[in-house]
């Protein structure tokens, strides 16, 4: 396995002396890497995000034709995460009424909420979202200069 490191510049240079050099093994690299110089150079990677592509399911897609329409471009990458936490927070806000931070977090506990990529909740013992039933890690490969959704981590491996 491969980590080529934060930076794009460098994991392109990584992935093309990989490529001159014939290598065939395993190839895989984080999100910060991605960005045009590594795209271009990276065919065939595996690369490990916290954020779902536009292609990865019904849902993500659905999201990404309204916010098409809506804004005339594409989403960032983060949106559907960013929409699905502010609508959390929302929620909580709009339960909690005039009633103030305390009947925030008691609204916030009282269940998580269905975001587009994954579940939100609030972590009873701090004051962090939990993840712990949907971890939001994504796997995506490189084709063709985009990352392209391949699995949700937590799926890799599962039996249908």
């Amino acid at each position: 396995m491969l980590l080529p490191g934060l930076r794009q510049e460098r994991a392109a240079s990584i992935a093309r002396a990989l490529r001159e050099a014939g290598h065939r093994g395993a190839r895989v690299a984080e999100e910060q890497v991605l960005g045009g110089r590594f795209l271009a150079e990276a065919e065939g990677w595996m690369v490990g995000t916290a954020y779902a592509a536009a292609d990865a399911d019904p849902h993500t897609r659905a999201f990404a034709a309204a916010h098409r329409e809506r804004h005339g471009r594409s989403p960032a990458p983060w949106a559907a995460e960013a929409y699905g936490t502010a609508r959390f927070a929302v929620h909580g806000l709009a339960a909690a009424g005039d009633d103030g931070p305390s009947a925030l977090r008691s609204e916030l506990l009282r269940r998580p909420r269905q975001g587009i990529t994954r579940r939100f909740s609030y972590d009873p013992g701090g004051q962090f979202f939990d993840a712990a039933e949907d971890g939001g890690a994504f796997l995506h490969r490189i084709s063709g200069g985009a990352a392209r959704f391949v699995a949700r981590a937590d799926d890799i491996g599962r039996r249908t």
